[in-house]
């Protein structure tokens, strides 16, 4: 006798081994069935009965899956597509508390009403079904289940405190990718699970999460089905949710489902709020951690006996109400208002006039809007595959593969790519439906490979978006207190575990600027504990350098080659700066002390070698008195030191004490008292920055560019020109050498009587003559600017001959012809006349030429416009002028010196009429004279033409 059937209801909270106890029990049998509510958890228990009992007994089906082996025993299906009348020994329906669910209760409520197994029935839920169970199930039997570990509410907590292993629930899309982006920044990256992913995204995402790529899972509440997880702590980041057709609270049953997935096996776990979600009311939170809850008390029902004679008989049974008052009829879904919408075309209803053609209308019908588009789109779509079934048998192949065509793309964003995915579904639901397809086996397998690359290509730019694998890498090797190792390349880039985590900069590690918040904190803690063992390594290396490796920057900075390694800082006198290290605190002291001593070798031989002059200077034991007080004054100025500051010490020396500081170098020039060593490019960079580096400016100001002998003069600190080597005087700055070479030119000229600048002036200070008059009247001279005609260089080459004149006091010499041509032959100024035979005759009459007739060789220009050239005479302006110089450019920090530069009045000649105040006047012509040479060959000629005129 065959023993009865047995129908069990094991119900109780979550983690309670129920679905667990359902595979045992079904795999006892030689056949079975197990219906579950997601295609997502489908797969699960799919994979994992197959690792049990191999993949050619086990088949899966679902709406858009279909694996079914020639010898299939046991069936792993969604519950919508669970195969009726197989006849199955075992069957066992997931989640039955879904009886109640507004979209798919009515299939659930059908599964617990209609379909049972030969031997064994279960329904696996919560104990919230008990009663209603037991008013529809005759004879049921109820396997109670307790939770096999304790879960505890912890209240609200932000995200970024949230421990390790939590899941994060969110109700929408977007909330769902804010908070993963957050965890992302925060803390390395979050695996994200939605209903809508296909199961090889899922299953990719949920592999990152339990492999512990990532600490972290941002879900749907998808996850409270029964998918099993390694969580610790369930955050519900908000508690309401959209249900199809309003905003609504979750109940405290659905909070419960979702929390429940928290402590999985023996192991405790918690939940609690985060975000924006409000605290739990501590009624709910208790409820939830004692599980008690409102007994369900309506199920969701629609008639699942059709009639298919016509369209209008079957939308009538449709709407059939129960005859039980524990059942409420459905709203109305999807796949009836795609019925109603169809039937009202004329060419549809025309069509579905049989059984045939009616049951294939309703299953076109109920292929589901994966798209989520209007619902006028869907049953445009819908209209065409009815068409096409009703009237070829089967979808067009070119039609169907233009479709899948267009979708098979994997470039994109996520949101995109979902869209690609939501489509394809469409496909692969229509593939796995028997006879709609020519080649069924082709299109399956089409459609499965674009749903895999899409899922592969949905999976990386999930993982790009929200994971940062760095991140996550380094907080886990922390969090597990490994050793981390580091990998820094010639250019200084360091990789951890692969992953590019910044750049080490000398002996400071800079952390990739990308990273921010909690994510650039972690990097820098992972790195600098991964470079440790590099910070001694290169410290080694640093510290056996040449100095030739070592530089200093104009603004008091260290550099190892192109890194920076540590800066000047003030020290007790200006030529012993001390040095301040830049290394990283975690690179240890014994690094930072070993690259201290280093560069402060550096800078002391670089002081010594440039200041060499200087320090002898100041170690000479020899000086004595007045000598040794001034070579103090030397060294403290760092060599250069304005005449005009220490112009009574300079008095004050003898001559032997100049010629001892001589000795060492020092020059007592008329406008600075300077070492010229000191005044080379390399010691005036020093200088200016260890003189900068003493004032203590926030700014070093830069030396000039080294071989220009006058600069553009502006605001600077006082005394930067002397630091510099040069002195600002107008609206430039002479170098002080080149100052010096000037002066001494001035010196021998008539300072009092006035001089013009001659071309050696203008060469060695390199200036135009306008640029000459403004440095001059910066050194305190007058300029007075004059116009003349402009000698032709013959002409001048005749005006500056030299005359022999008689001693001082006397006349001239007379000066023959013969004599005047030897000076013409020695000097090389014009070719030599040959000598006339004979002295030519002069004509008893010249005609006189009229006022309007130009000569021979004269143009009309210059007959009439003489080209004329600007020249200025200096004068000395004395001390008014220097006073007056000095108050125009007030506001000019840079001083300036004191003193005539050329020195008593050398000038010569016979005294004046005007009491010496006019300045002489100077003409490049030569002075014509009022006699006539009597010793000149022509003197009868040219008498005798003067007589006439």
């Amino acid at each position: 006798m065959a023993e009865p059937s047995r129908t069990l209801a094991v119900l109780g909270p979550t983690n309670t081994g129920k679905t667990h106890y359902a595979i045992e029990r079904m795999l006892g049998y030689r056949t079975g069935i197990i219906g579950l509510p997601l295609r997502l958890l489908a797969r699960e228990v799919y994979d994992k009965i197959v690792s049990i009992r191999g993949p050619s007994v086990v088949a899966l089906v679902t709406g858009e899956e279909r694996i079914v082996p020639p010898r299939a025993r046991y069936w792993v299906c969604t519950v919508e597509a669970m195969p009726q009348g197989m006849g199955a020994d075992f069957v066992a329906i997931d989640e039955i508390q879904l009886c109640a669910d507004p979209e798919r209760g009515h299939v659930f409520t059908d599964r617990l009403l209609r379909m049972r197994g030969l031997r064994e029935t279960q329904f696996l839920g919560a104990a919230t079904m008990r009663s209603v169970i037991a008013q529809l199930v005759p004879g049921v039997e109820f396997v109670p289940r307790t939770r096999m570990s304790e879960l505890t509410y912890s209240g609200s907590k932000k995200i970024s405190k949230l421990p390790a292993r939590t899941a994060i629930v969110g109700f929408s899309v977007e909330n769902v990718y804010a908070i993963a982006e957050l965890l992302r920044r925060q803390k390395g990256g979050a695996a994200v699970v939605m209903g809508a992913l296909s199961p090889r995204t899922r299953n990719a995402q949920v592999e990152m999460y339990q492999n512990g790529e990532v600490d972290y899972l941002v879900a749907t509440d998808a996850i409270g089905m029964g998918l099993n997880l390694d969580v610790g702590h369930v955050a519900f980041s908000a508690l309401s949710k959209f249900d199809g057709r309003r905003m609504r609270e979750l109940m405290p049953n659905e909070l419960a489902q979702i929390a429940g997935r928290a402590g999985r096996g023996m192991k405790s776990g918690t939940f609690g709020v985060t975000g924006e979600a409000p605290p739990l009311h501590d009624e709910v939170a208790q409820a939830i951690m004692e599980h008690r809850f409102a007994p369900i008390r309506k199920l969701e029902w629609r008639n699942a006996d059709l009639s298919l004679g016509n369209v209008g008989a079957l939308i009538t049974s449709l709407e059939a109400r129960p005859d039980n008052e524990l059942l409420v009829r459905a709203r109305e879904s999807d796949d009836v208002t795609a019925l109603r919408t169809l039937s009202d075309i004329p060419d549809i209803r025309s069509r579905a006039v049989d059984g045939a053609s009616v049951r294939l209308l309703w299953d076109v019908c109920r292929i589901p809007d994966f798209r989520g588009i209007s619902q006028s789109e869907h049953a445009g779509l819908l209209e065409i595959i009815y068409r096409d079934l009703h009237d070829h048998g089967t979808l067009p192949d070119d039609w169907l593969a233009r479709q899948i065509r267009r979708i098979d793309r994997t470039d994109g964003d996520i949101d995109t790519l979902s869209k690609r995915l939501a489509y394809i579904r469409t496909w692969t639901y229509v593939s796995q439906r028997k006879g709609w397809l020519e080649d069924e086996s082709h299109w399956r397998a089409a459609t499965r490979a674009v749903e895999d690359r899409l899922s592969d290509a949905l999976h990386g730019a999930l993982t790009q978006r929200f994971v940062d694998r760095r991140t996550a890498v380094l907080l886990r090797r922390l969090k597990q207190k490994e050793a981390i190792v580091a990998e820094v390349n010639d250019q200084g880039e360091v990789t951890v575990e692969g992953e590019f985590v910044g750049r080490l900069e000398g002996f400071r590690f800079l952390a990739d600027k990308s990273a921010t918040g909690q994510e650039a904190k972690t990097l820098g803690q992972a790195s600098l504990q991964a470079l440790a063992p590099h910070f001694h390594l290169r410290a080694d290396r640093f510290y056996n350098a040449p100095d030739t490796e070592i530089d200093f920057t104009e603004q008091g900075g260290l550099m190892w080659g192109s890194q920076a390694v540590g800066k000047l800082v003030k020290g007790s006198d200006p030529l012993k700066p001390m040095i301040k290290p830049f290394v990283d605190d975690e690179a240890g002291a014994d690094v930072a002390q070993k690259v201290e001593r280093r560069l402060q070798h550096f800078i002391d031989r670089k002081v010594a070698t440039l200041f060499e002059p200087l320090l002898a200077l100041g170690r000479d034991e020899a000086l004595t008195g007045l000598a040794r007080g001034f070579g103090f004054r030397m060294v403290e100025a760092l060599g250069v030191i304005p005449r005009g500051e220490v112009a009574d010490e300079v008095k004050a020396l003898d001559q032997d004490a100049r010629a001892a500081l001589r000795k060492h170098g020092i020059r007592f020039g008329q406008f600075t008292i300077f070492m010229p060593l000191l005044l080379k490019p390399a010691a005036t960079r020093l200088r200016l920055v260890l003189w900068s580096l003493y004032k203590g400016l926030d700014e070093f100001p830069e030396a000039p560019p080294p071989g220009l002998v006058t600069v553009p003069a502006g605001r600077v600190p006082q005394g930067y020109y002397t630091m510099a080597g040069y002195r600002a005087s107008g609206e430039r700055a002479i170098r002080i050498d080149m100052l010096e070479r000037l002066a001494d030119m001035l010196r021998g000229l008539d300072s009092r009587g006035g001089f013009e600048a001659n071309a050696d002036m203008l060469s060695i200070t390199g200036m135009t003559l306008e640029q000459f008059v403004d440095l001059m009247q910066g050194l305190g001279y007058k300029a007075e600017r004059g116009e003349r005609e402009k000698v032709k260089p013959v002409d001048r080459a005749v005006a500056e001959a030299p005359t022999q004149t008689a001693a001082e006091g006397g006349e001239a010499a007379p000066e023959t012809a013969a004599d005047q041509v030897a000076e013409i032959v020695d000097e090389g100024i014009a070719p030599i006349a040959a000598e006339p035979a004979e002295e030519a005759a002069v004509p008893a009459e010249i005609p006189e030429v009229a006022a309007t007739e130009m000569l021979p060789g004269e143009s009309p220009a210059e007959a009439v416009t003489p080209e004329l050239e600007v020249y200025y005479t200096f004068t000395w302006a004395g001390r008014a002028r220097r006073a007056g110089a000095a108050q125009g450019r007030a506001g000019k920090p840079e001083g300036r010196g004191q003193g005539k530069p050329g020195g008593r009045n050398k000038g010569k000649g016979k005294p004046r009429d005007d009491g010496g105040n006019a300045p002489k006047k100077f003409s490049a012509k030569p002075v014509k004279k009022d006699r006539i040479d009597p010793d000149n060959p022509f003197a009868a000629a040219l008498m005798g033409l003067r007589d006439k005129t």
